[in-house]
């Protein structure tokens, strides 16, 4: 079974943010790290239960090249992406 993805505003602004960043150190690094995020939620449209339940019901799925990660919830159908960002910063409250 294929799940939808729905991406919460939160996770739009963390990902417009690390593409700029990226993309300030190197033209063509952002799109890199938009193909690695792309890559990591076609696993989740597969298969979101793949991944193990890390804090209040949500899940994390880590990127391949870059090291961030997806912090998503199951409703049903549907993955919902709360946030996505570096693995060395605390997620927000």
């Amino acid at each position: 079974m294929n799940y939808s993805i729905k991406v919460e505003a939160n996770a739009e602004t963390d990902l417009l943010e690390a593409f700029l960043w990226f993309e300030e150190i190197q033209e063509g690094l952002g799109v890199r790290f938009e193909n690695d995020f792309r890559e990591a939620v076609s696993q989740l449209v597969r298969n979101p239960y793949n991944f193990q339940v890390r804090y209040d019901n949500t899940r994390i799925v880590f990127l391949k090249v870059f090291l961030f990660g997806i912090h998503y919830r199951i409703q049903g159908t549907q993955v919902q992406i709360a946030s996505v960002f570096h693995t060395s910063r605390k997620p927000r409250s």
